[in-house]
């Protein structure tokens, strides 16, 4: 915040400007909380896929395809990226918990009205009815996320379907 908002001035440090007013100003003030929000979870899903890449391109499979010819964007698009993007998925699925909790404290720093706003307000005023609503999105969420997940699941391995 200090360094793009204050320094270089590149983006505005708070406030909010809604998407139908204007979209320009919309994404500059939404670019620092987005990237505040998602660089821990992205660098964790970038970590985690080098991690599979790197364990499946040693397979034997790999190196089989390799010898057939294959160019190797084909090799590591087609046979080893699905294979390495399981781990991968059970990540992303698992780190929306964390965005949305993280949410509440980005949404505070950066004066921006959303859930996680709503919710610390709740709380403060002792809401219970909207600490329960927003806990039951919350939670609906994270289900539905979980839920396409394991549709991700089937479709990237077809060893995972049902048959």
């Amino acid at each position: 915040m200090t360094f793009f908002a204050v320094k270089l001035k590149w983006f505005p440090a708070i406030g909010y400007t809604a998407f139908s007013d204007s979209p320009s100003e919309w994404l500059k003030h939404a670019m620092l909380p987005m990237v505040t929000l998602a660089i821990l979870t992205w660098s964790e899903v970038a970590r985690q896929l080098r991690t599979g890449l790197v364990s499946v391109l040693d397979q034997d499979y790999i190196r089989a395809a390799r010898a057939r010819g294959l160019p190797n964007t084909r090799v590591v698009g087609k046979h080893a990226l699905k294979n390495a993007a399981l781990p991968t998925l059970t990540i992303i699925g698992l780190r929306l918990g964390h965005l949305l909790a993280g949410s509440i404290i980005i949404e505070n720093i950066f004066n921006i009205p959303g859930l996680g706003a709503y919710a610390l307000a709740a709380v403060q005023n002792r809401d219970v009815p909207i600490i329960q609503a927003v806990v039951l999105v919350s939670a609906t969420v994270v289900l539905l996320v979980n839920m396409i997940v394991d549709i991700a699941y089937a479709y990237v391995n077809p060893k995972v379907r049902v048959s």
